[in-house]
């Protein structure tokens, strides 16, 4: 039998932070674009948007000792100061969902945060973690929305079904 994907849904850094702590994720992988800065912003906007978020998420989720913000784009990696004990690291041109060399080694349990079925989704399937799913909210360019159109037809086939074909929100 195959393995199903788990998806829960995240609207907004509150979300997030609050289920980072409910279910005691020491490492979290942040998507970059679009949920801590939109496609094709400064490097200044990133690292603004990752401290910010580094910020909330050691405030609310205290077992949390690593984040990786990982994104495919070739973007400049900023340079991010510690925050609150917390390691973080940048991964451009991360090769979501295939290359994972960047991950190992780190404590467990383990979650993925993104907003695409078939890039940050199947990494979470790969890695048998939690899917924390941001639905964007602003416009995208057209590779993200190709994406998230093939997202949606493949999301039968990887997600465990719930009503109206979604992934569950359980695990």
């Amino acid at each position: 039998m195959i393995r199903r994907l788990y998806r829960l849904p995240v609207a907004d850094e509150g979300k997030l932070v609050a289920i980072v702590a409910q279910r005691g994720v020491s490492t979290l992988i942040v998507d970059v674009e679009p949920f801590v800065a939109n496609w094709g912003a400064p490097s200044a906007e990133f690292a603004e948007g990752a401290v910010q978020l580094a910020r909330s998420i050691a405030a609310g989720a205290p077992l949390i000792s690593d984040i990786i913000f990982a994104t495919n784009s070739h973007r400049t990696r900023p340079a991010l100061p510690g925050v609150d004990e917390l390691a973080i690291t940048v991964v451009r041109a991360a090769g979501k969902p295939w290359r994972t060399k960047y991950i190992r080694g780190l404590p467990s349990p383990v979650a993925v945060v993104g907003d695409q079925i078939i890039t940050d989704g199947l990494l979470a399937w790969r890695l048998d973690v939690a899917f924390l799913h941001v639905v964007p909210t602003v416009p995208m360019p057209w590779w993200p929305r190709l994406q998230t159109v093939i997202g949606r037809l493949l999301s039968p086939l990887l997600c465990k079904p719930l009503l109206g074909g979604q992934c569950d929100e359980q695990r």
